[in-house]
């Protein structure tokens, strides 16, 4: 197998989309896999419990880009409160320039700024290159909504140490598809985080920590994206994401406001969508009716570890049986 070469078309372009799904329980084991040449990483078991969406999108149409004037790209992330990155790529390397979102969930978008920007890729990348980069985040917002008594600002840093290192190559087994040529990519994160408080004795420093987290990544640059990605937690593996699982193995795209997962799935289903949803029907590939279940909005519990092993159609329906949503339902281990 030849080395696979990382360079410019592995990032996509404005207006492409990415379904992910993200498993954060119950890995399989050694999911990660091992580091050298022609290696095959087998995830074919990995069943994703949740969908993040992530849009390409220019800059302007944001409403940031002047917060981020170098950016030639911006990332929307639906599991970020919608948040965006922003990213300057050119054919040498792809930097983070930094970020907006509602981060602590109130309401409130923080504006965050990488300095120096945060390098996230280098062009071309093969296996056995690696660089190091550094870059931090100090931002003071006003906290007065926070309902802490006497608190009227906080600041947070964040200072990134990062060492990159492509360890591997080979083929990527996924539950949707096989890659060939993968480049695995190892990154090891030194950070420390910090938080002070403003009240009317001056600022205060309310904590800090230090820890050093890590992920692998595969890549090539057939998807304009990470096809998948584990993230660890000190030594413990977090979360694996991953590109072309069952859940959105379909012709068009999921509307990220309607979930049906695990798929596959053994015997509990689960529905999550919005009051314009009534039902969900279940068929099988000869277009035969085999299951049906009313939707109230939420999230609805099925039991379809009644129905034989397999592959089948499902619809999400409206009140007046017009489908707002369709795609594959695997049933099975």
């Amino acid at each position: 197998m030849a080395q696979p070469v990382i360079d410019q078309n592995s990032v996509g372009v404005v207006g492409s989309v990415y379904y992910l799904g993200t498993q954060d329980t119950l890995f399989p084991a050694n999911v990660v896999g091992s580091a050298g040449a022609n290696q095959t990483w087998d995830m074919r078991a990995l069943v994703a419990t949740e969908l993040d969406t992530i849009t390409y999108v220019t800059p302007a149409s944001t409403g940031y880009a002047a917060s981020f004037p170098a950016a030639t790209l911006a990332i929307q992330q639906s599991s970020l409160n919608n948040g965006y990155g922003f990213l300057e790529v050119n054919a040498s390397a792809m930097d983070l320039q930094g970020f907006v979102g509602d981060l602590l969930g109130n309401g409130t978008p923080i504006v965050a700024h990488q300095t120096p920007p945060l390098r996230v890729s280098q062009f071309p990348f093969t296996y056995q290159d690696n660089f190091s980069t550094s870059s931090t985040i100090d931002e003071t917002i006003d906290a007065s909504s926070f309902g802490i008594p006497f608190v009227d600002s906080a600041r947070f840093k964040n200072i990134q140490v990062r060492v990159v290192t492509a360890d591997g190559y080979g083929t990527l087994e996924l539950p949707g598809a096989t890659y060939n040529n993968v480049l695995r990519i190892k990154q090891e994160i030194d950070q420390t985080d910090s938080t002070w408080i403003h009240t009317f004795l001056g600022w205060q420093l309310f904590s800090d920590s230090v820890y050093t987290d890590s992920t692998f990544s595969w890549s090539d640059n057939t998807k304009g994206y990470l096809l998948a990605q584990a993230e660890y937690l000190g030594g413990v593996l977090d979360n694996v994401a991953h590109q072309d699982f069952m859940l959105v193995g379909r012709a068009d795209a999921l509307d990220p406001g309607y979930l049906v997962y695990p798929n596959p799935v053994q015997d509990r289903l689960f529905v999550k969508a919005d009051g314009e949803v009534s039902a969900i029907t279940i068929s099988d590939l000869q277009g035969r009716m085999v299951a049906t279940h009313p939707l109230n909005g939420g999230q609805t519990e099925l039991q379809v570890g009644n129905l034989p092993h397999g592959c089948y159609l499902y619809r999400l329906l409206d009140a007046d049986g017009l489908p707002k949503q369709s795609g594959k339902l695997f049933i099975g281990n």
